[in-house]
């Protein structure tokens, strides 16, 4: 019978959790999961090809390696496991532009207020930047590309379990609020082909939407209409349903 921990043991485990997370985000940035997708590779390959010092990448990929993200074999050399294998660029379930997304700085200011949001109740994010996250995003077109990216990669493993458990064919007109880049509502009506949808976000979101493959696809741009505005405000009228997959609890 394997030993369990004492507690402050996994408490000290608890606690470190962010070096975990700052691991996984370099290794997310230097697309080491795509330099090993054709087999193992030594980390001076490694480091050659991401353009880093062989040392320092090496004791990043033993750290990882220590947790399942990577494994590593003969000669310094590293090969993908199933975890690491989630950080791969264009694949489903790809994890890596959430990894990046949700361990950048202008997050991690958000959460060091986390302490001042609960004593003075407001909004942690608010706190750190001045103005609310979509409008943090608006301000920074990279952070915004990088959030749509994240949001859609990880919906891959969700939307088809949504779109099973919801008996959408009753409906004529679904109108998605906060619905990115459309994957969500490509997943729902192509479960459903008489449905018709209506993608509703912010004009910087569905801008760039109408140009994605999940919109785009034979059977789905006909009976997809794209409209934008501000959804703290209003939102589109006529739809038999409506459904928000993450509610912006950090808006406003």
């Amino acid at each position: 019978m394997a030993k369990k921990s004492p507690p402050t043991a996994i408490m000290l485990n608890l606690i470190i959790g962010y070096w975990v997370s700052r691991l996984i985000y370099v290794a997310a940035k230097l697309e080491l999961a795509d330099r090993l997708n054709d087999g193992p590779r030594t980390v001076e390959e490694l480091a050659v090809a991401a353009g880093v010092q062989a040392p320092a990448l090496y004791r990043v990929l033993r750290a990882l390696a220590s947790v399942g993200v990577f494994e590593e074999t003969k000669d310094r050399r590293f090969k993908l496991t199933p975890l690491a294998a989630t950080l791969r660029t264009g694949v489903t379930g790809s994890m890596r532009a959430m990894a990046m997304m949700m361990v950048e700085n202008y997050w991690f200011d958000a959460w060091n207020q986390l302490l001042h949001g609960v004593k003075a109740g407001e909004l942690p994010f608010l706190k750190a930047h001045g103005v609310p996250i979509f409008e943090y995003l608006e301000q920074h077109p990279e952070d915004l590309q990088l959030f749509g990216e994240s949001m859609t990669s990880v919906s891959g493993t969700e939307n088809p379990a949504i779109a099973a458990a919801y008996k959408f064919s009753g409906l004529r007109t679904l109108v998605n609020v906060a619905g990115g880049h459309g994957s969500l509502m490509a997943t729902i009506l192509t479960a459903n082909p008489k449905l018709r949808g209506v993608l509703f976000d912010q004009p910087s979101v569905i801008a760039p939407a109408g140009k994605d493959q999940h919109v785009t696809a034979k059977g789905i741009a006909g009976r997809c209409m794209l409209e934008s505005g501000d959804f703290f405000e209003s939102v589109p009228k006529g739809g038999d349903a409506y459904i928000m997959k993450y509610p912006p609890r950090l808006g406003r």
